[in-house]
Formats: C-alpha cells, structure tokens, sequence
C-alpha cells in the first residue's frame, strides 16, 4: 500500500515540471496511514463488538432452551381434599353398660 502512495505521488509529480514540496508530501502521506490505521482499528472493534454480542445471545438463547427442557414435566395439580366421613359414634346405637355382664362374655 505504501508503495503504491509513493508510486502515484511520484507519477503525478513527474508530471509537473516542479516538485511538490517535501512537507505537504509527508503529511499527505501521513494522513492516509492514519486514515487507514483508524479503519483497520474500527474493523477490529466491531469484529470484536459483534463476538460479544454474538456469545451474550447465545448464552441467552441457552438460558431460555434449558429453561424450557425443565419445565416440560408438568405435575398434575393437587387433588381435591376428599369428603370427610359421618361420626361413628353416632350412628351406631350405644349398648348400656348395666346390660353386659361378665359371665356372658367368659362363656
């Protein structure tokens, strides 16, 4: 690249009869590498701002899937509380205790 500045900056002064002046040509020169270096510098950025976003996606992407993964088991829900029995006590008639005696129990 620099040879090809240097190349067209000595095509075009050879065809003036006079030379350009040594300051103007360095800093011509030194313009287009900085213009250059600040483009491959922007290049570099943005490579590396697209990586970041690119694993930050990712890792988001991953977070959902694995989210999902773990949540495909549904469990049923919880069953209704059964109804409670009637008292025992009262439904049966009492026997009174006078009634029952000993000796009938032993035979």
């Amino acid at each position: 690249m620099r040879t090809l500045i240097v190349i067209s900056i000595l095509i075009l002064c050879s065809c003036k009869t006079e030379l350009p002046d040594r300051k103007e040509l360095i800093e011509r020169y030194y313009e287009e590498y900085v213009s250059q270096m600040r483009q491959e510098k922007r290049e570099e950025c943005e490579e590396e701002v697209l990586e970041e976003a690119q694993a930050q996606i990712d890792s988001l992407i991953d977070t959902w899937v694995n989210a999902e993964l773990f949540d495909t088991i549904r469990f049923p829900g919880k069953p209704a509380k059964p109804l409670k029995p009637d008292d025992i006590f009262d439904a049966f008639q009492r026997f009174p205790l006078d009634s029952i005696t000993l000796d009938s129990t032993l035979n």
